[in-house]
């Protein structure tokens, strides 16, 4: 079997080798550079004799020091190289191999401009649905509200059922914005002093509705005693709480328990959220931040789900510089918890 070349190995024939190769040592100083590394001594300035920019003498001090190889990318014209600085052991000088990577950057390129068109087109159909489904809402809420008649009994459980059905399309449209704008980096927070009690009760009159629909006994434990406020973005919190809200609540069957808790721990603000659920399966708990996965048994549960929400809650918990986490047993339900600091 032929044996794996050692950058040594390479260094034996660099005229042979089609892309740069150069060897320099501590101080800086170009020792020798093979034909195929013209055009970087050009943007150098430099000759052997001489030293390299300074950038390059400090990067090269570095790999020496920590005795570890350091990539560092270049651009000729229209072509990309990757260079490698590998330092070699027991001595004072490295050798920098540079390698042709202009196929792997044009291809990087291409997935990111056909992810900004994607994206780009879902912004604008998302938009092109939200104006109608809004005017649905609002045609369903006068109609709910008695404003054209009352309603029997049987067309209010139709309506009210229609009503759920599009403000359910309306929060995942708001998550697929929300992942794209993760992607796209545009999540700055709007932090204010904030009471995390508060932030919670706006989400727990949905919790508890959603809970009665469902007659599953929900219990709210309150603190002992105030909790200080913390410096956060008030949106993102509250989103935090909806989605581990609602997993809890969609994940239980009908007759079962929820039970939510809010208390100060350490320096932390910590909430809890438990339900008696169908659980997460041991070998899928791994993945269950991980965008758009579903466990098997969520799936099977609620079929048409996107699988977003614990990966926003975490994205925002640790933009919180906080913690966030669960435990689970199949079959017998989950605790989903995070902690923020206090300032």
């Amino acid at each position: 079997m032929k044996q794996k070349q050692t950058p040594a190995d390479l260094a034996k024939f660099p005229e042979e080798n089609p892309f740069p190769v150069l060897k320099v040592d501590d101080q800086g100083v170009l020792i020798y550079a093979n034909k195929a590394s013209d055009f970087i001594l050009k943007s150098w300035k430099c000759v052997p004799g001489k030293k390299v920019p300074p950038h390059w003498k400090r990067s090269i001090a570095e790999a020496l020091k920590l005795e570890k190889v350091k990539e560092l990318e270049i651009r000729r014209q229209q072509d990309f190289y990757s260079l490698s600085i590998v330092p070699i052991s027991k001595s004072n000088y490295v050798y920098i191999y540079g390698f042709d990577v202009t196929r792997r950057r044009q291809s990087e390129d291409k997935v990111k401009d056909l992810s900004d068109l994607k994206n780009k087109f879902i912004r604008i159909v998302s938009h092109q649905f939200r104006t109608p489904l809004n005017s649905i809402k609002w045609n369903i809420e006068t109609l709910l509200m008695g404003e054209l008649g009352k309603l029997k009994k049987e067309q209010e459980v139709f309506l009210r059922s229609s009503y759920e059905a599009q403000n359910e399309v309306l929060r995942r449209l708001h998550d697929l914005f929300t992942v794209m704008d993760i992607e796209e980096g545009r999540t700055a927070l709007k932090k204010e002093n904030i009471s995390v009690e508060s932030l919670w009760g706006s989400v727990l009159t949905t919790c508890k509705k959603n809970c009665k629909l469902k007659k599953i006994d929900f219990k709210y434990v309150s603190p002992q005693k105030a909790l200080p406020k913390i410096e956060a973005d008030p949106e993102k919190i509250r989103s935090v709480f909806e989605h581990l809200s609602n997993n809890a609540v969609n994940y239980t069957q009908e007759n079962g328990k929820v039970t939510a808790k809010i208390s100060k721990k350490a320096n932390r603000i910590r909430f809890e959220i438990k339900d008696n659920g169908i659980g997460i399966p041991p070998a899928e708990q791994k993945y269950i931040f991980d965008r758009f996965f579903r466990a098997t048994n969520a799936s099977a549960m609620i079929t048409d789900a996107s699988g977003i929400g614990l990966s926003i809650a975490k994205y925002y918990v640790k933009q919180h510089k906080g913690t966030i986490g669960f435990k689970s047993e199949e079959d017998r339900g989950s605790t989903f918890w995070f902690e923020i600091p206090i300032k």
